[in-house]
């Protein structure tokens, strides 16, 4: 049996550094059934002579070299080109792995979703790791609240004769946030591929670094997801208020990035943090400025002390400043994690939040035999909005858990009560079974006739 037609659609418009080697990691794939199909965009570069040469080499490609007319029209013409059950893009910078996409297919065909993402693995210009993202699982309120599905992911195709590439957002951003959110509202079904990666290039030609005005970069932002919003807001009302937590959050993120006062605060902020320090306080009867132990405060640090005989508790002022932190751990020479038993702050797992002046962490040290530790800790890039250790995405991460742990918790007591009432039912049936019988006459007659066996057998 025939494995299925995927469409690969490349779109290009000045790539020619990296074209060759997006082509090639299609043509690499260990999944064959392949059809590749090129939108060149209008690039001015050497693109046109590098693909024309590249695909005579080939079967089954479609070559595209149209006028330049923005993303969404190409993104939209490889649609109009496709033949197979599935579809998939792939930016001329970018490129796959030889198992791309098989993994994908295999994950399709398991969970028949609509659509299949993956996670990125994000490359300098050297093609060094600069990082892996870890994309959530899918739910609807997720996808409101910020895009974590690349246009890199596995589509099937009956869908594409339904939905386009919004011309509106064409030579803009985030034609492929909406492009997600008009298949989600309409109940499509999405799954993520654990362990797949798209290489993801960073450099800067790509699209999200060509605003050299930061301001300007974040009105331009606001104003497309405002639009992306209102877009929705009449054919989807009753679906956008149940997740306008989630809308209303991610609105105020961009509101206040596109407010040049808000970025001006902001390096206000990390100029007093520079001069900031970390303060260790023991306790051994009270806390006292007597016994205490200063460092200096870095954005990333690991400071090492010893602990006094006869200290019960250690207090860690993390600075005198609101601060963010994506992880603040206490450990012994082997690594042992010493527990915080409180904190004025807002702890998730390993992050701190402190929204207040004065941020502190308390220890218990009294039955703790090694006495040399080190704390750790690393600040959060709260300028990186895309980042996972961003605040606002934790605090909506924990959110996002509570709430489906609440769901279960709610389902599970609807279960009980609805076990209680069958219970409830079938004891009353008994009850009046019970009745019944103890009030026939047949039970009366059973029991005088009793009364009388014991009588005689008395008498004797």
């Amino acid at each position: 049996m025939s494995l299925p037609l995927i469409s690969v659609i490349i779109t290009n418009y000045n790539y020619d550094k990296y074209i060759i080697r997006a082509i090639q990691s299609v043509f690499n794939q260990t999944y064959t059934n392949i059809e590749l199909i090129i939108i060149n965009d209008g690039s001015t570069d050497n693109s046109d002579e590098l693909i024309t040469r590249m695909v005579t080499k080939h079967a089954n490609v479609i070559y595209v070299n149209q006028e330049n007319r923005g993303i969404s029209y190409a993104r939209n013409e490889g649609l109009a080109n496709i033949t197979g059950d599935y579809f998939i893009f792939l930016d001329a910078d970018n490129y796959w792995s030889d198992d791309y996409l098989e993994k994908f297919y295999h994950k399709a065909i398991c969970s028949d979703a609509d659509v299949v993402y993956g996670d990125l693995r994000q490359l300098d210009t050297k093609e060094n790791l600069v990082s892996e993202t870890n994309f959530p699982t899918y739910t609807l309120e997720r996808l409101l609240f910020e895009n974590f599905i690349d246009i890199s992911a596995l589509v099937k195709s009956n869908i594409a004769k339904e939905y386009k590439f919004d011309l509106n957002l064409n030579k803009r951003s985030h034609e492929d946030w909406d492009y997600w959110l008009s298949l989600a509202l309409e109940k499509h079904t999405f799954v993520k591929c654990d362990q797949n990666y798209l290489n993801y290039m960073i450099h800067n030609q790509s699209r999200n670094k060509n605003t050299n005005n930061t301001f300007q970069k974040w009105e331009g932002l606001l104003e497309t997801f405002n639009y992306i919003w209102n877009k929705y807001q009449v054919k989807y009302d009753d679906v956008l208020k149940e997740n306008d937590w989630a809308i209303g959050h991610s609105k105020l993120l961009y509101t206040l990035l596109a407010d040049q006062s808000q970025v001006v605060k902001y390096l206000t902020y990390l100029k007093a943090l520079s001069n900031q320090k970390i303060t260790v306080y023991y306790r051994i009867e009270n806390y006292s400025e007597e016994q205490k132990i200063v460092f200096e405060f870095n954005y990333k640090d690991q400071l090492s002390f010893t602990i006094p005989d006869g200290t019960t508790e250690i207090r860690v002022d993390l600075t005198e400043l609101p601060s963010f932190y994506t992880y603040v751990t206490l450990v012994d020479s082997t690594n042992g994690k010493i527990e915080s038993f409180n904190t004025n702050g807002f702890k998730e797992e390993e992050c701190f939040y402190f929204v207040e002046n004065d941020p502190q962490i308390y220890y218990k040290v009294r039955d703790y035999q090694e006495r040399v530790v080190t704390l750790k800790y690393s600040m959060s890039d709260i300028s990186d909005v895309w980042s996972e250790d961003y605040p606002p995405k934790v605090i909506l991460n924990r959110y996002l858990r509570l709430t489906e742990e609440k769901k279960k918790l709610v389902k599970e007591k609807q279960q009980i009560v609805s076990n209680k009432q069958q219970l409830q039912a079938r004891y009353e049936q008994l009850e009046l079974e019970y009745q019944q019988v103890i009030n026939s006459k047949t039970w009366q007659v059973r029991l005088s006739f009793g009364k009388l066996v014991n009588w005689v057998l008395r008498r004797k």
